[in-house]
């Protein structure tokens, strides 16, 4: 029996040497429009392109995957779409298109540009020094916390459906300059202590939220929940923040400076923000109710994991030397 790809040949060169003309070659068993595309690969490519059976729908990205990518990129942002897929299939075992990283990368706000250098030298000693620090605290004993900002405008959805050639327009009341600020708190296990309010966090506001709302949720070191992991925001580092986190018996550690990736909560806010844009919220109670929706504790675990919190020991209070 004949193969396909073979008539396919046979056609086109009857075809090309001008024996038929491509009505005259078609048939039930090859269609006119099909010779057309082999004439076309033939006078482009040179041959016939043999037709590969798909495997299937290609697999699709997990959440796990897809935060573990957010922050290798923010430690690689060089790193090509095609390697990402080889990372993918490396460390999690899926099987995606590089359309489909191409995708979720677009769909995170990634564009591909120019990038600007520094010397990280001085950076990586200080990254070094925090890895060595952290390693003694279990993940269950670290709480991350730190703020982010919404708006009217990160409830929208970007796209839209309509028809070919028209415009995909949707009719909403614009409210600018509506900004609201979210201090949540990520432990292993999930969210604690989320509030959020209208306008900016201030150091008077952070220090408050600290009292009021995340050290009642902590417990004295070296318990679950006893050490406070800051990023080095100007906010932060007030000598009354570290009173009263000491004074609660709690310990504070400060990331190294340019370290999102050693920092999870930066993955909860990717994902909170993603949310927003399925549930919208109307009232600051809503965004609260998207920090649980959002981040949840499998999720929780996959942050820790993806910022290399695992595997750590429990420190204990040293003993006072007699």
């Amino acid at each position: 029996m004949i193969k396909s790809a073979e008539l396919k040949e046979y056609t086109v060169d009857k075809v090309l040497t001008g024996q038929l003309t491509v009505e005259e070659a078609a048939s039930d068993i090859i269609s006119a429009s099909t010779i057309r595309r082999a004439v076309k690969q033939v006078k482009e490519q040179g041959q016939v392109k043999e037709h590969v059976k798909s495997t299937g729908r290609p697999q699709k990205l997990t959440d796990e995957a897809k935060q573990y990518l957010l922050a290798y990129l923010k430690q690689q942002p060089a790193t090509y779409q095609d390697e990402l897929v080889e990372i993918v299939s490396q460390y999690f075992n899926i099987q995606v298109s590089q359309s489909t990283i191409s995708r979720f990368l677009a769909s995170e706000g990634y564009t591909f540009k120019k990038m600007s250098r520094r010397d990280a030298t001085r950076d990586e000693f200080l990254r070094l020094d925090y890895i060595i620090n952290i390693a003694q605290y279990s993940p269950d004993q670290l709480v991350f916390a730190d703020e982010s900002h919404v708006n009217q405008r990160t409830n929208m959805r970007p796209y839209g459906w309509s028809k070919r050639g028209q415009r995909a327009i949707e009719y909403r009341i614009m409210l600018r300059g509506e900004r609201y600020s979210l201090l949540p708190a990520l432990t292993v296990n999930g969210i604690i202590a989320p509030w959020a309010f209208h306008g900016s966090v201030t150091s008077a506001l952070f220090l408050m939220w600290i009292k009021d709302h995340l050290l009642p949720d902590m417990n004295p070191f070296p318990g679950p929940c006893s050490v406070l992991v800051l990023d080095n925001c100007r906010t932060h580092k007030k000598d009354e923040i570290r009173q009263a986190v000491e004074d609660a018996g709690c310990k504070l550690i400060f990331l190294p400076p340019y370290s999102p990736d050693f920092n999870p909560i930066e993955m909860a806010f990717a994902a909170i923000k993603k949310k927003l844009k399925r549930q919208p919220a109307t009232h600051v109670y809503d965004l609260i109710r998207v920090c649980y929706d959002a981040v949840t504790p499998q999720h929780a675990a996959a942050y820790f994991r993806g910022a290399g919190y695992e595997n750590m020991g429990r420190a204990e209070p040293l003993r006072e030397l007699r």
